[in-house]
């Protein structure tokens, strides 16, 4: 998995590539100090601190390296750009700075969604703030066990796709020297990136997908692996419980109309308990 950090200089020669060919201008300085400034207010989740405005070439621009994300200002073309974390390793163009600056004040007038809280959706175990439609969730360092959905009961047909960029993906408790067993856990974990629920029991808010969830959590799945015991007899794997599992990330959620249809890596139904995790293009039933 790439790391935070580890392109920032491909990324700053293409800053620089970019601000070669255009006539550099110097009108824009005070507009790119408000929208980094009004970014850093309504888009916590991606900017989330204080950071220097630098220039390079024709950029005005400022790095969050805890998300390893750019904003930046191209004093020629006026535009508003991102790159890096969820805007990827091209720079991505947002719109005209006048644009950009409509848009954040308009956030900024309208702190978000006033009767939907996406908190009260959150298990018991963990800690969520909103602040419109930003939510930060974590576990306060402590690997928590999910308590098992009683009102579970329902075929609901509401499907919800879970996105994560990652920056932290960890499974501990389980080692192995078998390298089909190995890659199963490789595969397991990049489908907790990417994974769909069926038949959720509570239909998310209509606006779901304008939600960013900042995510720290780590869960203790020892009680729910029952089948990992019976690997552990025939000695291809070792177990050191507890078993957890540690993601740390940006997240977005969708609905859709069929989990098997959508992109994910991963399949749970709420209902049945039943999984699936892609491998080789198709999902496997875990049994």
């Amino acid at each position: 998995m790439k790391k935070p950090g580890t392109s920032s200089f491909i990324r700053i020669t293409i800053f620089s590539l970019l601000g070669f060919i255009q006539t550099v201008q110097a009108d824009f300085s005070s507009d790119a100090e408000r929208i980094f400034n009004d970014a850093q207010q309504v888009f916590s989740q991606f900017f989330p601190t204080a950071q220097d405005t630098q220039t390079l070439d024709s950029w005005l621009y400022r790095y969050y390296p805890s998300r390893d994300i750019y904003i930046g200002v191209n004093q020629n073309d006026g535009g508003v750009y991102g790159l890096g974390g969820v805007f990827g390793d091209i720079p991505v163009y947002i719109d005209t700075t006048q644009a950009v600056q409509a848009l954040l004040q308009n956030k900024k007038e309208d702190s978000g969604p006033l009767d939907n809280n996406y908190c009260d959706m959150t298990p018991d175990g963990i800690e969520c703030e909103q602040n419109g439609y930003s939510v930060n969730e974590t576990s306060n360092g402590q690997c928590i066990k999910v308590s098992e959905d009683n009102n579970a009961k329902l075929e609901t047909g509401i499907n919800v796709l879970y996105r994560t960029n990652a920056s932290i993906l960890e499974l501990k408790g389980l080692t192995s020297s078998i390298p089909e067993i190995v890659n199963f856990f490789d595969d397991f974990l990049i489908s907790q990136t990417n994974v769909c629920a069926m038949n959720v029991q509570k239909m998310p808010p209509d606006d779901i997908s304008n939600y960013t969830i900042n995510t720290n959590m780590c869960f203790d799945v020892t009680d729910d692996l029952n089948n990992i015991a019976a690997l552990a007899n025939k000695e291809l794997i070792e177990i050191n419980p507890p078993i957890t599992f540690h993601i740390v990330g940006l997240r977005v959620e969708t609905v859709v109309d069929d989990c098997f249809s959508s992109d994910a890596k991963g399949i749970f139904n709420s209902l049945t308990k039943e999984s699936w995790i892609k491998q080789n293009g198709a999902f496997v039933k875990l049994e």
